[in-house]
């Protein structure tokens, strides 16, 4: 990954194994993209939301973010 690239790629496979023995797969191929506070906010923007505000929490051990905006009718 470079430095300052806002994209991953990943690929995971899940198996389900009951009494040794295979019984499902599951592929799953992710494609994941993440934004700064600013540049979220100008995407929203863009897309007619106004009365944009931000949320930080703490959840499962995890920082997270919740935009919050209303609809420009």
């Amino acid at each position: 990954m470079v430095l300052y690239e806002q994209f991953i790629e990943s690929h995971s496979i899940y198996t389900k194994w009951v009494n040794g023995e295979c019984v499902m797969d599951e592929n799953e191929h992710m494609y994941l993209n993440w934004y700064y506070v600013y540049e979220m906010m100008l995407i929203l923007e863009k897309y007619g939301f106004k009365n944009i505000t931000h949320e930080d929490r703490f959840f499962n051990n995890e920082n997270l973010m919740t935009f919050v905006a209303e609809v420009s009718e």
